[in-house]
Protein backbone atom coordinates (compact mmCIF):
# COMPACT_ATOMS: atom_id res chain seq x y z
CA UNK A 1 0.00 0.00 0.00
CA UNK A 2 1.44 3.39 -1.00
CA UNK A 3 2.08 6.25 1.38
CA UNK A 4 -0.68 8.23 -0.36
CA UNK A 5 -3.19 5.46 0.24
CA UNK A 6 -2.09 5.16 3.85
CA UNK A 7 -2.65 8.90 4.25
CA UNK A 8 -6.16 8.52 2.85
CA UNK A 9 -6.95 5.66 5.22
CA UNK A 10 -5.55 7.69 8.11
CA UNK A 11 -7.77 10.58 7.07
CA UNK A 12 -10.82 8.32 7.20
CA UNK A 13 -9.69 7.09 10.61
CA UNK A 14 -9.31 10.63 11.95
CA UNK A 15 -12.75 11.55 10.66
CA UNK A 16 -14.36 8.53 12.35
CA UNK A 17 -11.94 8.07 15.25
CA UNK A 18 -14.58 8.24 17.98
CA UNK A 19 -16.63 5.57 16.23
CA UNK A 20 -13.59 3.36 15.70
CA UNK A 21 -12.59 3.66 19.36
CA UNK A 22 -16.07 2.80 20.63
CA UNK A 23 -16.62 -0.04 18.15
CA UNK A 24 -16.58 -3.53 19.57
CA UNK A 25 -16.40 -5.21 16.16
CA UNK A 26 -15.40 -4.18 12.61
CA UNK A 27 -18.99 -4.76 11.42
CA UNK A 28 -20.06 -1.76 13.47
CA UNK A 29 -17.53 0.44 11.65
CA UNK A 30 -18.55 -0.97 8.26
CA UNK A 31 -22.21 -0.20 8.91
CA UNK A 32 -21.37 3.38 9.90
CA UNK A 33 -19.16 3.88 6.82
CA UNK A 34 -21.91 2.67 4.52
CA UNK A 35 -24.37 5.00 6.27
CA UNK A 36 -21.97 7.87 5.43
CA UNK A 37 -21.85 6.90 1.77
CA UNK A 38 -18.63 4.86 1.74
CA UNK A 39 -19.44 2.08 -0.74
CA UNK A 40 -17.36 -0.85 -1.98
CA UNK A 41 -16.42 1.26 -5.00
CA UNK A 42 -15.05 3.97 -2.71
CA UNK A 43 -13.16 1.36 -0.65
CA UNK A 44 -11.33 0.23 -3.78
CA UNK A 45 -9.71 3.69 -3.92
CA UNK A 46 -8.06 2.78 -0.60
CA UNK A 47 -6.77 -0.51 -2.07
CA UNK A 48 -9.39 -2.52 -0.18
CA UNK A 49 -11.71 -5.11 -1.67
CA UNK A 50 -14.82 -3.72 0.03
CA UNK A 51 -16.09 -1.67 2.95
CA UNK A 52 -15.70 -4.55 5.39
CA UNK A 53 -12.03 -4.90 4.52
CA UNK A 54 -11.52 -1.16 5.08
CA UNK A 55 -13.37 -1.41 8.39
CA UNK A 56 -11.09 -4.28 9.46
CA UNK A 57 -8.03 -2.06 8.94
CA UNK A 58 -9.58 0.91 10.73
CA UNK A 59 -10.51 -1.35 13.65
CA UNK A 60 -6.97 -2.77 13.79
CA UNK A 61 -5.32 0.67 13.69
CA UNK A 62 -7.05 1.97 16.81
CA UNK A 63 -5.30 1.20 20.08
CA UNK A 64 -7.67 -0.04 22.78
CA UNK A 65 -6.99 -0.80 26.42
CA UNK A 66 -7.46 -4.50 27.23
CA UNK A 67 -10.94 -5.26 28.49
CA UNK A 68 -11.10 -6.44 32.09
CA UNK A 69 -11.68 -10.16 32.39
CA UNK A 70 -14.40 -10.87 35.00
CA UNK A 71 -14.13 -13.92 37.19
CA UNK A 72 -16.04 -17.00 36.05
CA UNK A 73 -17.97 -17.19 39.33
CA UNK A 74 -19.10 -13.56 39.14
CA UNK A 75 -20.16 -13.98 35.52
CA UNK A 76 -22.12 -17.16 36.29
CA UNK A 77 -23.94 -15.51 39.21
CA UNK A 78 -24.83 -12.44 37.13
CA UNK A 79 -26.21 -14.62 34.35
CA UNK A 80 -28.32 -16.65 36.78
CA UNK A 81 -29.88 -13.61 38.46
CA UNK A 82 -32.58 -13.04 35.77
CA UNK A 83 -33.86 -16.57 36.28
CA UNK A 84 -33.85 -16.14 40.06
CA UNK A 85 -35.72 -12.84 39.79
CA UNK A 86 -38.28 -14.43 37.47
CA UNK A 87 -38.79 -17.41 39.79
CA UNK A 88 -39.30 -15.06 42.72
CA UNK A 89 -41.86 -13.17 40.66
CA UNK A 90 -43.77 -16.37 39.84
CA UNK A 91 -43.91 -17.25 43.54
CA UNK A 92 -45.06 -13.71 44.41
CA UNK A 93 -47.85 -13.88 41.83
CA UNK A 94 -49.02 -17.22 43.22
CA UNK A 95 -49.04 -15.79 46.74
CA UNK A 96 -50.92 -12.65 45.67
CA UNK A 97 -54.24 -14.44 45.96
CA UNK A 98 -57.30 -14.08 43.73
CA UNK A 99 -56.95 -10.31 43.23
CA UNK A 100 -55.93 -9.96 39.54
CA UNK A 101 -54.55 -6.44 39.92
CA UNK A 102 -52.34 -7.45 42.83
CA UNK A 103 -51.06 -10.34 40.75
CA UNK A 104 -50.47 -7.99 37.81
CA UNK A 105 -48.52 -5.61 40.04
CA UNK A 106 -46.31 -8.45 41.28
CA UNK A 107 -45.74 -9.56 37.70
CA UNK A 108 -44.82 -6.01 36.66
CA UNK A 109 -42.28 -5.72 39.47
CA UNK A 110 -40.85 -9.09 38.47
CA UNK A 111 -40.49 -7.90 34.87
CA UNK A 112 -38.56 -4.83 35.99
CA UNK A 113 -36.30 -7.01 38.14
CA UNK A 114 -35.68 -9.42 35.27
CA UNK A 115 -34.89 -6.55 32.90
CA UNK A 116 -32.49 -4.94 35.38
CA UNK A 117 -30.63 -8.16 36.16
CA UNK A 118 -30.45 -9.09 32.47
CA UNK A 119 -28.98 -5.69 31.65
CA UNK A 120 -26.33 -6.20 34.32
CA UNK A 121 -25.56 -9.68 33.00
CA UNK A 122 -25.03 -8.66 29.36
CA UNK A 123 -22.47 -6.05 30.39
CA UNK A 124 -19.99 -8.85 31.08
CA UNK A 125 -18.93 -11.97 29.26
CA UNK A 126 -19.63 -13.01 25.66
CA UNK A 127 -22.91 -11.06 25.47
CA UNK A 128 -21.18 -7.75 26.14
CA UNK A 129 -21.59 -5.21 23.37
CA UNK A 130 -23.02 -1.80 22.48
CA UNK A 131 -26.47 -0.99 23.77
CA UNK A 132 -29.41 -1.65 21.44
CA UNK A 133 -31.53 1.51 20.98
CA UNK A 134 -34.76 0.98 22.88
CA UNK A 135 -33.66 -2.54 23.76
CA UNK A 136 -34.89 -2.41 27.36
CA UNK A 137 -38.34 -1.13 26.39
CA UNK A 138 -38.87 -3.66 23.61
CA UNK A 139 -37.70 -6.51 25.85
CA UNK A 140 -40.11 -5.40 28.59
CA UNK A 141 -42.96 -5.22 26.10
CA UNK A 142 -42.23 -8.68 24.68
CA UNK A 143 -42.07 -10.23 28.16
CA UNK A 144 -45.21 -8.39 29.31
CA UNK A 145 -47.07 -9.61 26.25
CA UNK A 146 -45.86 -13.14 26.98
CA UNK A 147 -47.42 -12.80 30.44
CA UNK A 148 -50.74 -11.13 29.65
CA UNK A 149 -51.14 -10.69 25.89
CA UNK A 150 -52.67 -14.07 25.17
CA UNK A 151 -55.26 -13.74 27.94
CA UNK A 152 -56.22 -10.22 26.81
CA UNK A 153 -56.63 -11.32 23.18
CA UNK A 154 -58.67 -14.30 24.35
CA UNK A 155 -61.06 -12.00 26.23
CA UNK A 156 -60.01 -13.02 29.74
CA UNK A 157 -58.42 -9.66 30.58
CA UNK A 158 -55.46 -9.07 32.87
CA UNK A 159 -55.36 -11.67 35.59
CA UNK A 160 -53.16 -14.26 37.18
CA UNK A 161 -51.00 -15.92 34.50
CA UNK A 162 -51.52 -19.64 34.17
CA UNK A 163 -48.92 -22.34 34.54
CA UNK A 164 -48.09 -22.33 30.84
CA UNK A 165 -47.24 -18.63 31.00
CA UNK A 166 -45.10 -19.18 34.10
CA UNK A 167 -43.12 -21.86 32.31
CA UNK A 168 -42.86 -19.64 29.25
CA UNK A 169 -41.19 -16.78 31.09
CA UNK A 170 -39.07 -18.98 33.35
CA UNK A 171 -37.47 -20.71 30.36
CA UNK A 172 -36.04 -17.58 28.66
CA UNK A 173 -35.09 -16.03 32.02
CA UNK A 174 -32.94 -19.01 32.99
CA UNK A 175 -31.56 -19.18 29.44
CA UNK A 176 -29.29 -16.13 29.92
CA UNK A 177 -26.39 -18.29 31.11
CA UNK A 178 -26.71 -20.80 28.23
CA UNK A 179 -27.02 -17.80 25.91
CA UNK A 180 -23.59 -16.61 27.05
CA UNK A 181 -22.16 -20.06 26.39
CA UNK A 182 -23.72 -20.18 22.90
CA UNK A 183 -22.37 -16.69 22.17
CA UNK A 184 -18.89 -17.77 23.21
CA UNK A 185 -19.08 -20.79 20.91
CA UNK A 186 -20.35 -18.57 18.10
CA UNK A 187 -17.43 -16.14 18.53
CA UNK A 188 -14.86 -18.95 18.72
CA UNK A 189 -15.93 -20.48 15.42
CA UNK A 190 -16.69 -19.03 12.00
CA UNK A 191 -18.83 -15.96 12.32
CA UNK A 192 -21.05 -17.12 9.49
CA UNK A 193 -22.40 -19.92 11.70
CA UNK A 194 -25.31 -17.88 13.01
CA UNK A 195 -28.01 -20.42 12.13
CA UNK A 196 -26.41 -23.31 14.12
CA UNK A 197 -25.98 -20.98 17.11
CA UNK A 198 -29.66 -20.01 17.00
CA UNK A 199 -30.72 -23.64 16.58
CA UNK A 200 -28.61 -24.68 19.58
CA UNK A 201 -30.09 -21.91 21.71
CA UNK A 202 -33.64 -22.79 20.62
CA UNK A 203 -33.00 -26.32 21.85
CA UNK A 204 -31.76 -24.94 25.17
CA UNK A 205 -34.85 -22.75 25.61
CA UNK A 206 -37.19 -25.65 24.75
CA UNK A 207 -35.42 -27.89 27.27
CA UNK A 208 -35.64 -25.22 29.99
CA UNK A 209 -39.35 -24.67 29.29
CA UNK A 210 -39.97 -28.41 29.51
CA UNK A 211 -38.11 -28.47 32.81
CA UNK A 212 -40.22 -25.56 34.06
CA UNK A 213 -43.43 -27.40 33.09
CA UNK A 214 -42.19 -30.46 34.97
CA UNK A 215 -41.28 -28.49 38.10
CA UNK A 216 -44.64 -26.72 38.14
CA UNK A 217 -46.46 -30.01 37.59
CA UNK A 218 -44.61 -31.61 40.50
CA UNK A 219 -45.46 -28.57 42.62
CA UNK A 220 -49.14 -29.32 42.19
CA UNK A 221 -50.04 -26.95 39.36
CA UNK A 222 -51.39 -27.92 35.96
CA UNK A 223 -48.18 -28.50 34.03
CA UNK A 224 -49.63 -29.64 30.71
CA UNK A 225 -47.57 -28.02 27.94
CA UNK A 226 -49.16 -25.99 25.16
CA UNK A 227 -47.20 -26.69 21.93
CA UNK A 228 -48.04 -23.36 20.29
CA UNK A 229 -47.26 -21.39 23.41
CA UNK A 230 -44.04 -23.34 23.86
CA UNK A 231 -43.14 -22.52 20.26
CA UNK A 232 -43.87 -18.85 20.88
CA UNK A 233 -41.71 -18.94 23.97
CA UNK A 234 -38.84 -20.49 22.06
CA UNK A 235 -39.24 -17.91 19.28
CA UNK A 236 -39.22 -15.09 21.84
CA UNK A 237 -36.10 -16.39 23.57
CA UNK A 238 -34.24 -16.94 20.30
CA UNK A 239 -35.29 -13.51 18.98
CA UNK A 240 -33.86 -11.80 22.07
CA UNK A 241 -30.71 -13.93 21.81
CA UNK A 242 -30.28 -13.15 18.11
CA UNK A 243 -30.68 -9.44 18.78
CA UNK A 244 -28.05 -9.55 21.53
CA UNK A 245 -25.72 -11.64 19.38
CA UNK A 246 -25.94 -9.14 16.53
CA UNK A 247 -25.40 -6.27 18.96
CA UNK A 248 -22.09 -7.83 20.01
CA UNK A 249 -21.10 -7.54 16.33
CA UNK A 250 -22.12 -3.89 16.16
CA UNK A 251 -25.39 -4.47 14.27
CA UNK A 252 -27.46 -2.59 16.84
CA UNK A 253 -29.86 -1.01 14.33
CA UNK A 254 -30.82 -4.42 12.93
CA UNK A 255 -31.22 -5.85 16.43
CA UNK A 256 -33.50 -2.97 17.43
CA UNK A 257 -35.56 -3.28 14.25
CA UNK A 258 -36.11 -7.02 14.75
CA UNK A 259 -37.45 -6.65 18.29
CA UNK A 260 -39.46 -3.55 17.37
CA UNK A 261 -41.13 -5.45 14.53
CA UNK A 262 -42.35 -8.16 16.91
CA UNK A 263 -43.62 -5.48 19.31
CA UNK A 264 -45.46 -3.75 16.47
CA UNK A 265 -47.26 -6.93 15.45
CA UNK A 266 -48.32 -7.62 19.04
CA UNK A 267 -49.41 -4.00 19.58
CA UNK A 268 -51.43 -4.11 16.36
CA UNK A 269 -53.15 -7.29 17.54
CA UNK A 270 -54.09 -5.65 20.84
CA UNK A 271 -55.31 -2.51 19.05
CA UNK A 272 -57.49 -4.48 16.64
CA UNK A 273 -58.99 -6.43 19.52
CA UNK A 274 -59.65 -3.26 21.55
CA UNK A 275 -61.25 -1.35 18.67
CA UNK A 276 -63.39 -4.22 17.46
CA UNK A 277 -65.04 -4.68 20.85
CA UNK A 278 -66.10 -7.90 22.60
CA UNK A 279 -68.83 -8.71 20.09
CA UNK A 280 -66.50 -8.93 17.10
CA UNK A 281 -62.97 -10.27 17.61
CA UNK A 282 -61.07 -10.61 14.31
CA UNK A 283 -58.32 -12.69 15.93
CA UNK A 284 -60.67 -15.22 17.54
CA UNK A 285 -60.03 -17.78 14.79
CA UNK A 286 -56.27 -17.59 15.31
CA UNK A 287 -56.60 -17.80 19.10
CA UNK A 288 -59.03 -20.72 18.87
CA UNK A 289 -56.77 -22.59 16.45
CA UNK A 290 -53.46 -22.01 18.21
CA UNK A 291 -54.38 -21.01 21.75
CA UNK A 292 -53.52 -17.83 23.67
CA UNK A 293 -49.87 -17.92 22.56
CA UNK A 294 -50.60 -17.95 18.82
CA UNK A 295 -50.08 -14.22 18.24
CA UNK A 296 -46.82 -14.22 20.18
CA UNK A 297 -45.60 -17.23 18.19
CA UNK A 298 -46.40 -15.57 14.85
CA UNK A 299 -44.96 -12.17 15.81
CA UNK A 300 -41.67 -13.50 17.21
CA UNK A 301 -41.19 -16.14 14.52
CA UNK A 302 -41.69 -13.66 11.66
CA UNK A 303 -39.39 -11.09 13.27
CA UNK A 304 -36.75 -13.75 13.94
CA UNK A 305 -36.90 -14.97 10.33
CA UNK A 306 -36.48 -11.43 9.00
CA UNK A 307 -33.62 -10.68 11.40
CA UNK A 308 -31.81 -13.90 10.54
CA UNK A 309 -32.36 -13.37 6.82
CA UNK A 310 -30.69 -9.97 7.10
CA UNK A 311 -27.85 -11.05 9.36
CA UNK A 312 -26.70 -14.19 7.55
CA UNK A 313 -25.38 -12.49 4.37
CA UNK A 314 -23.84 -9.64 6.36
CA UNK A 315 -21.95 -11.98 8.67
CA UNK A 316 -21.02 -14.26 5.78
CA UNK A 317 -19.57 -11.28 3.93
CA UNK A 318 -17.60 -10.24 6.99
CA UNK A 319 -16.30 -13.75 7.56
CA UNK A 320 -15.10 -13.97 3.94
CA UNK A 321 -13.27 -10.68 4.26
CA UNK A 322 -11.62 -11.75 7.54
CA UNK A 323 -10.42 -15.02 6.01
CA UNK A 324 -8.83 -13.12 3.12
CA UNK A 325 -6.95 -10.81 5.47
Amino acid sequence: MSDHTEDLVQAVLERHRELCVRATHPVQIAAALEAHGVTDRVAVLFHHRDVFSLAEELYARVARPPAPVPSAARTAVLHLLPGAACAAGVVAVRLAGPDPWRAAACAALALVAVAATTRAAVREGPLRGPAVPGGALTALWLLAFALFGGEVLGGAGIGTPDTGVDAGVLGPAFAVLPAAWCARRFAARERVRLAPALAAFATVVAALCAAAYLVLALAGADGRPDPVRAGGTAALGVLLFAARLLATRGLTAAAAAGCAAACAVEAAALAVTAWSGPAVRPLDALVRAGGPGAVEAVACAVALAALTGYALPVLARTATTSQQH
